[in-house]
């Protein structure tokens, strides 16, 4: 985590705290928003980065959806990313 609301994120799955500049804020603000916005912002991602930079961008939304629901607790086998 690379700030001080990354910080905060780490501990409170629903922080409200995110920095314009900090990339890991940016990946936390994809891995929780709705579906159907993730999905545009995946596409947006994919026409901006090269393939290899674009799947990592994703995979690392993925991570982070994960981590935010297992400190939520909210583990119901439900896929959203």
């Amino acid at each position: 985590m690379t700030c001080q609301d990354c910080d905060r994120a780490s501990r409170t799955w629903n922080w409200h705290g995110y920095r314009n500049g900090c990339p890991d804020c940016q990946v936390r603000a994809i891995a929780q928003s709705p579906r159907h916005l993730c999905e545009l912002r995946y596409d947006q991602i994919r026409r901006s980065l090269s393939e290899a930079d674009a799947l990592a961008l994703i995979d690392r939304v993925r991570e982070e959806h994960k981590r935010i629901k297992a400190l939520k607790g909210n583990n119901d086998g439900q896929a959203h990313h």
